[in-house]
């Protein structure tokens, strides 16, 4: 038998991580798809003084907040775009019965033209931080606002602080499982950063690298910079709180020099 051959042990280990469901642990762990479409809804509202009805996800993934925000009003509409074909399959066959007429899921590059004449356009959960040059994340930006309406909002989020370059592992348990989030390297020469998410489970079965990640870590001056090069302006910083209500949000006028911050931009035409 040849050695690198794998043993039937391995083809049974392999086969029994295959069953794990990596898209679903990723959304009940990582994503809260209701809630974000209420903050959203919410902040465009306020903003606007009207209910945004035409929604954009970028870098959508499974779509769990495009078809969560078109199951909130059946006079909303979304389109989910992504280069991935995979967690689009999921998407279709978890998220969108019963929306079809509402949810488009697309696969293609969000450097591309995806329609026009949105209220929202949404690149959550740090997607845009894979474009890493700033031609990428010009033609990007370019794009979104072109695609958003006149009073479009875009929504956008990011992270940084020291503990945003420190490399090592952090541990999250939940009920039935555990989420690891891995913060592998950092290069302070290009602010490139990798990172992966594996999982434990309560059985104790274990999914190395389930996702993974290749980003630069953008700043937020950075992004007002290709903000003004791109015909975009800043409408507001929502910093999350530092309180036992995680994804709790308040608007700021600067971000706290905290360890690890996170924030939501707010950004529309100018």
């Amino acid at each position: 038998m040849d050695e690198t051959e794998p043993t039937a042990f391995e083809y049974h280990a392999a086969a029994m991580k295959a069953r794990i469901d990596k898209y679903d642990l990723y959304e009940r762990t990582v994503q809260a798809p209701e809630g974000t479409a209420e903050m959203v809804a919410r902040d465009y509202s306020r903003l606007r003084g009207k209910p945004a009805r035409r929604m954009r996800e970028d870098f959508a993934g499974t779509a769990a907040l495009a078809a969560a925000w078109c199951r909130r009003n059946p006079r909303n509409t979304a389109v989910a775009v992504d280069l991935d074909p995979v967690p689009l399959a999921y998407g279709e066959r978890k998220h969108r019965p019963g929306i079809e007429k509402q949810l488009a899921l697309v696969r293609g590059d969000v450097l591309r033209e995806h329609g026009r004449g949105y209220d929202l356009v949404i690149a959550f959960n740090y997607s845009w931080l894979a474009l890493r040059t700033r031609d990428q994340l010009r033609a990007y930006f370019s794009r979104v606002r072109a695609a958003l309406a006149p009073d479009g909002i875009f929504e956008l989020d990011l992270y940084g602080g020291k503990g945003a370059i420190e490399e090592g592992e952090e541990t999250t348990k939940m009920r039935g499982w555990t989420y690891i989030w891995d913060q592998q390297s950092y290069d302070p020469t290009t602010g490139e950063t990798r990172c992966a998410i594996h999982w434990k489970l309560r059985d104790g079965r274990t999914l190395r690298r389930s996702f993974t990640y290749h980003w630069r870590l953008w700043s937020l001056p950075e992004l007002w910079d290709l903000f003004e090069d791109t015909g975009l302006k800043c409408l507001e910083v929502h910093n999350e709180d530092d309180s036992p209500v995680e994804g709790s949000y308040r608007r700021v006028k600067r971000v706290p020099n905290w360890d690890q911050w996170n924030v939501k931009v707010l950004a529309e035409r100018r």
